[in-house]
């Protein structure tokens, strides 16, 4: 494992073991979500400002608020590195409430207002969302739920035409559909993968092939709610030896294994692998050329939002 690689886990421990001292009820998922976040940053959570963001989150959004419930924790974790929590918290109150003038309330709202808050343009992308969002649930009614906001959300946030995206994912969705189990995971794949820039049957293909060499080593990546991040890492991993990239990935996997807070009774083995991906992911960030870093993990961090949502009872 490279020295930087063992840096990035060690961290992500580390920010586990402060999260889960300090919040002892707290679901492993909301725990790890918040810990992945400040590993991100190269920084230690200072457990003191996250709890006072963590009570002016409280207290500005009301207590019956979502941000009160399903995503307080790690949006105290992410604002405890603003240097004004309060202004920036209350600039994503702003944009959440614009949100609640196009879309129902719902859990998912306060994940698609942190991620278009420091955006110039949020009006027009929350339009745009609502376009692509409407596309979505016209053209697959049956599949398409409000937890796929986010994901329009993201798909907005390309300088790329969402007609044009929405068209190659359906590409990507009758290539890839028949390999998985359920269907509404491959289609959040296929938006996922509609982002980055090849033609369809090379990016399914790629995603396909990244999926399969997990097996030569008697793992499988998850093809429920962890389906999706699987498009972010084989994008990132494109034109790196997949074997390779794989490698590094079980390397890492088997190390968080060895360590309290990671181990078979605490994570299932879908999330500790792609827990595994994000910190090989971060470490690669200098080499990936598909999308800036900082977006590219700002997708990961929002779909790692969406599993948390979808757990609320852990």
């Amino acid at each position: 494992m490279r020295t930087e690689t063992k840096r990035k886990a060690d961290i992500l421990i580390e920010n586990r073991n402060i999260l889960k001292g300090a919040f002892k009820t707290a679901g492993i998922c909301r725990i790890l979500l918040g810990a992945s976040y400040a590993a991100n940053q190269n920084k230690l959570i200072d457990i003191q400002r996250v709890h006072e963001c963590r009570g002016y989150i409280r207290q500005a959004s009301g207590r019956f608020s979502y941000f009160n419930s399903i995503s307080s924790l790690e949006l105290a974790v992410r604002l405890s590195f603003s240097e004004d929590y309060q202004a920036e918290f209350n600039n994503i109150l702003n944009t959440y409430d614009d949100l609640k003038r196009t879309f129902k309330r719902s859990i998912f709202l306060p994940q698609l207002a942190v991620l278009f808050n420091d955006k110039p343009n949020a009006q027009e992308l929350i339009l745009r969302t609502e376009d692509i969002f409407s596309s979505m649930r016209k053209e697959h009614p049956w599949l398409t739920n409000i937890s796929h906001i986010t994901y329009a959300g993201l798909l907005a946030l390309c300088e790329k035409d969402w007609r044009s995206m929405l068209i190659d994912a359906e590409d990507v969705f009758a290539m890839i559909k028949r390999r998985f189990f359920l269907a509404e995971p491959a289609l959040l794949l296929s938006y996922v993968l509609a982002m980055y820039d090849a033609v369809p049957d090379v990016k399914a293909q790629n995603a396909m092939d990244f999926f399969s060499a997990f097996s030569q080593h008697r793992l499988k990546y998850g093809t429920v709610v962890e389906l999706p991040t699987l498009g972010i890492f084989a994008n990132a991993c494109h034109g790196k030896d997949i074997g390779e990239a794989v490698s590094e990935i079980i390397e890492v996997y088997h190390y968080l294994l060895e360590h309290k807070g990671f181990g078979r009774f605490s994570l299932s083995i879908p999330h500790r692998l792609m827990l595994a991906c994000m910190i090989v992911l971060d470490d690669d960030a200098g080499r990936i050329n598909a999308l800036p870093f900082n977006e590219l993990f700002s997708q990961l961090y929002t779909t790692f939002s969406i599993i948390v949502c979808s757990q609320q009872g852990d």
